[in-house]
């Protein structure tokens, strides 16, 4: 299994892709190392997984498989690691234009967990006023009652994207949400810009707008957001494209 460098996008993930500002202030930026375990047996990988975990390594691990392997891979490894009294995978993410699947197997850290948690107050709080300011009860109600918190439940579209988004909010009557949210910290910065696209993309204008934060891995020293909403395009357009929203070197 032999391990990939910290930037797994290949030239084929990256074309039609937002050109990167690959600036000086990035370059401190880093990201787990991507394992890849092409030609393992399912086995194999729970066991690279278990041996990973138990070393302290954090990993993310790359599959290429087919998209029928792929829809119960993340399920099926999150069964066997609860027989073994593992905790479940982190993420699970199928490409469908590269045929590769990215096991995420790191631990969730508590920075991790209170900016995704931070963030979705922040999303309830902001949506809460919105509703209250609405002159028409019937409207208000209408809001409250249908808009539904997908939560980190898996987001799926045959062919088309297989992802888990740390914060996800639509209509109840939606099989995608309006809205995707995710959280990165360990993570390369152009995985996830792809990521960002390929939720507009992919979705086909079913999901709105999809936001990322990007944590300066491993010392949180910058964090960056992302917002890309549908327009009508193919891709959609950038609304904020690695905009500072803190930096521990700014006053």
């Amino acid at each position: 299994m032999a391990a990939r460098g910290p930037s797994e996008t290949t030239a084929a993930a990256a074309a039609g892709m937002a050109s990167l500002d690959l600036s000086a202030r990035f370059d401190d930026d880093q990201s787990v190392d991507i394992v890849s375990v092409d030609g393992c047996t399912f086995d194999q990988i729970v066991e690279f997984i278990v041996d990973a975990r138990r070393n302290g390594t954090g990993l993310i691990l790359s599959l290429r498989c087919s998209a029928d392997l792929a829809l119960g891979l993340g399920a099926r490894l999150d069964g066997k690691l609860t027989e073994l009294d593992q905790p479940h995978i982190r993420r699970f993410e199928y490409d469908y234009h590269s045929s590769i699947a990215y096991i995420d197997i790191t631990m969730e850290t508590q920075l991790h967990y209170l900016c995704q948690k931070g963030i979705e107050g922040g999303i309830e709080i902001g949506l809460g006023r919105f509703v209250v300011a609405i002159p028409d009860a019937a409207v208000r109600n209408y809001i409250t009652k249908t808009i539904l918190n997908f939560g980190t439940s898996q987001i799926a579209k045959e062919g088309k994207i297989l992802k888990q988004a740390d914060i996800a909010l639509g209509a109840l009557h939606n099989k995608l949400p309006s809205f995707v949210c995710e959280i990165s910290y360990s993570e390369s910065r152009s995985h996830v810009e792809r990521k960002i696209v390929q939720y507009i993309k992919a979705a086909e204008g079913e999901i709105r707008a999809a936001a990322a934060f990007k944590i300066q891995y491993p010392g949180a020293k910058w964090v960056t957001a992302d917002l890309r909403v549908a327009d009508g395009s193919s891709t959609g357009a950038w609304i904020q494209h690695f905009d500072t929203m803190y930096d521990e070197k700014l006053p």
